[in-house]
Parts: C-alpha cells; structure tokens; sequence
C-alpha cells in the first residue's frame, strides 16, 4: 500500500473513532474503572459527557482517553483529584495561549 494510501486509510480510522459514542458502562470498561467513578468525574467537572435524548450519558473516543489520562495520573503518579484538576486547568490555559500565539 502506498504512503498516500496508508495516510488516507488512517484519517478514515481517526475520523470513525471521533464519531464513536460510548454508553456509561462501555466507556467505564474501556476507561479501566467503575461507571460510578465516570459519574463522580463528572460531578467534579473532569468529563462532559454528550446526552442522549433519553438524557443517557454518551462518551466519545476523546472522552475516553480523557478517563485514562485521569486514571493515570491518579493511580500511576499519585494525584488527587485537585491536582488533577490543576494539571488539566493549567493545560487548557497552555493550549490557549498557543492558540493566540497563533493568531497574533
């Protein structure tokens, strides 16, 4: 297969897995952790999940590999949830000011 093609087909991969939504319970079993832990994140403001018109919680691929940067950072480097917070907050403002950067 040819480098264009090879680039081709993975944009195609990348754009199916955007339009993924996952139910609570696959998105907890994809995550690595309990469906009750996806609802706290929530209530704390760490994921936003898409609502169903049956107001059903809908995950995407993007907010999975949010819970496992979560996951990560609690289980593996030993953050609590404020820190978390505080690392994802100080990331949001980074990739903010890149943005401007960009437009100036």
């Amino acid at each position: 297969m040819a480098w264009d093609e090879q680039l081709s087909a993975l944009f195609a991969d990348l754009e199916r897995q955007a339009e993924l939504l996952y139910g609570e319970d696959r998105a907890a079993e994809l995550a690595d952790m309990h469906p009750q832990t996806l609802r706290m994140y929530e209530a704390r403001g760490l994921v936003h999940p898409q609502r169903s018109p049956k107001n059903t919680r809908l995950y995407s691929h993007e907010d999975v590999e949010r819970l496992r940067r979560i996951q990560e950072m609690t289980a593996e480097q030993g953050l609590n949830l404020a820190g978390v917070e505080t690392v994802l907050e100080l990331e949001q403002r980074l990739v903010a000011e890149e943005l401007l950067a960009l437009v100036r």
